[in-house]
């Protein structure tokens, strides 16, 4: 008896509405969306032929019963397909795509309620570690990993952030990673006032900035020019709550620290704001 050949081609799934090139687009998709490359394969088999046996899915998806029953759980699961018994036969269809949306908005707001745990708990860790202490405390950090640590430690702040920067964090940072990092800031209400030194690549950058982008989160009003020989500004510096926090980079790597200390960062406060009266604005 002839078998079918175990191997698919895309044009057999495609159906008469899409490329074979669309059905890669969509199987990518649905692996973004947390489906294993067998679990997308058999749903766009099922979205394409319609209900099944398992064998017949077997033979035209070109994938192993074993294999099948063992993803058709998680599809099942995902809501994603539906089993019937049909002439003693069991038979998989596919339901369609929307919804995933669904099981998207369940998770969407199971991050949104483990969001504003984490919010509250490190809140009272906060209070907990600093509260009645006033000791001086410095830690170090090295490596993107540390970097990023350093610059995320700032959404702690319950005041405005004072900064020194040379401009540009995304660029050692990574601009997905501070995309997030400004949307958190943004939801946080945190804001900053930043100095730069007046060197003409920075100005120009601040200049054609974008304050609606998602990588802004300072706005051009926040920023003041102060002259090199003034204040030679290197790396960044965050100035929040009791923690003076610095990063820069040494021989291509990252370092950084951060000094707690109330009385310290009481004094770089005033410091901040003789250097910002004496700046100018950028525009």
């Amino acid at each position: 008896m002839h078998r079918r050949s175990s191997k698919v081609h895309l044009t057999t799934i495609s159906g008469d509405g899409l490329k074979p090139t669309d059905v890669q687009g969509v199987e990518s998709l649905l692996q973004q969306l947390g489906l294993t490359g067998v679990q997308a394969h058999i749903y766009l088999t099922l979205t394409a032929q319609g209900s099944l046996r398992i064998q017949e899915l077997s033979d035209i998806a070109g994938i192993a019963r074993s294999s099948i029953y063992d993803n058709l759980e998680r599809l099942l699961e995902l809501g994603l397909v539906e089993e019937s018994i049909e002439s003693k036969y069991r038979k998989i269809s596919a339901y369609p795509i929307g919804v995933l949306r669904h099981s998207l908005d369940e998770q969407i707001a199971n991050l949104q309620h483990a969001q504003s745990q984490i919010d509250i708990a490190e809140k009272k860790l906060q209070y907990s570690s600093h509260a009645g202490s006033n000791s001086t405390n410095i830690r170090y950090y090295r490596g993107k990993t540390g970097g990023r640590q350093l610059l995320w430690n700032t959404l702690r702040a319950t005041e405005q952030v004072l900064v020194y920067s040379e401009w540009g964090r995304s660029k050692y940072l990574g601009k997905t990673f501070y995309k997030r990092f400004v949307e958190e800031s943004h939801r946080r209400n945190i804001t900053e006032s930043v100095l730069v030194n007046s060197n003409p690549d920075t100005i120009k950058q601040i200049t054609s900035y974008d304050e609606s982008s998602t990588l802004a989160r300072t706005s051009k009003n926040d920023i003041r020019v102060i002259d090199q020989q003034k204040l030679p500004i290197k790396g960044e510096v965050f100035i929040y709550n009791d923690i003076y926090g610095c990063i820069y980079l040494q021989d291509g790597e990252i370092h950084g620290f951060e000094i707690q200390s109330k009385h310290y960062c009481d004094m770089q406060r005033a410091l901040f704001s003789e250097f910002w009266t004496n700046a100018k604005p950028v525009m």
